[in-house]
């Protein structure tokens, strides 16, 4: 997942979703004791000009330098705008599309216990309806709800 906002207009935006392609390190240096040099990731919604003939979607990140907020004022740190996504919160996936075709083939609903939904009207709402589809006769639902009480 990506972490800010990196150019809008062609696709890359916080909490984009992509799949890490390669991790190329240079010159034989191996982890734990550095960062990688590149990370190659796929975006399927990247619309801008391609880093690669074979691969349209795919997107080049080499880490950058940041400056974080301290006492100091000169604090700074080097990383990649990628953090790994497992899960992530109703309201974080609001914009989203669940099903076939998306970035995102499923999606897992937890919806906790009965006081959630009458704390936070709607919320289970807005994560069912990010699914494309609520299933059928022949075919398997978008979502998959995990029953607790």
């Amino acid at each position: 997942m990506l972490t800010c906002n990196l150019n809008v207009p062609y696709g890359l935006f916080n909490g984009s979703i992509g799949t890490i392609v390669d991790i190329i390190y240079c010159n034989g240096t191996k982890p734990p004791l550095c960062q990688p040099d590149v990370v190659m990731v796929h975006f399927p919604r990247y619309i801008g000009p391609p880093c690669m003939k074979d691969n349209s979607c795919i997107v080049l990140f080499v880490p950058a330098e940041r400056k974080v907020e301290c006492y100091c004022h000169g604090c700074k740190r080097k990383q990649l705008p990628l953090r790994l996504a497992w899960g992530t919160t109703i309201y974080r996936c609001q914009g989203m599309t669940i099903g076939h075709g998306e970035p995102n083939r499923y999606i897992v609903i937890d919806p906790g216990t009965k006081s959630f939904e009458s704390k936070n009207p709607g919320a289970l709402f807005v994560a069912l309806s990010r699914a494309k589809t609520s299933g059928g006769p022949n075919e398997i639902p978008d979502f998959f709800g995990i029953q607790t009480y």
